[in-house]
């Protein structure tokens, strides 16, 4: 099973400088967000709450909610209650954090 949906629409990457964030989907690597960061932002700390716990999933700007081999909708495997679960705790850090965030761009 595969879904397009979720690869399109959900947050996959995140990509922070000293000013701003932008969030992108998995496929097709679409920008779904930009904005600008707050002042005394910890990049490093939001990063660390937010990444996959698979390796090399933090970088210095950039981090990954889920591993592409392991989509919680459309792996091989189908649905999966456990990647789904994580998935969903970070995607409520993410949303957590975007509170108060100035866009400069939402997808249409």
């Amino acid at each position: 099973m595969d879904n397009h949906f979720f690869r399109k629409c959900f947050p996959h990457r995140v990509e922070c400088t000293d000013k701003t964030i932008r969030i992108y989907s998995q496929q097709p690597n679409q920008l779904i967000f930009e904005g600008v960061l707050p002042k005394r932002f910890d990049k490093d700390k939001f990063f660390h709450r937010l990444a996959s716990d698979m390796p090399n999933y933090i970088g210095s700007t950039i981090c990954y909610l889920y591993d592409a081999n392991e989509n919680p909708v459309g792996n091989e495997d189908a649905f999966d209650k456990v990647y789904m679960e994580t998935y969903l705790k970070r995607l409520d850090v993410l949303l957590d954090a975007m509170r108060g965030i100035e866009p400069f761009f939402v997808a249409q």
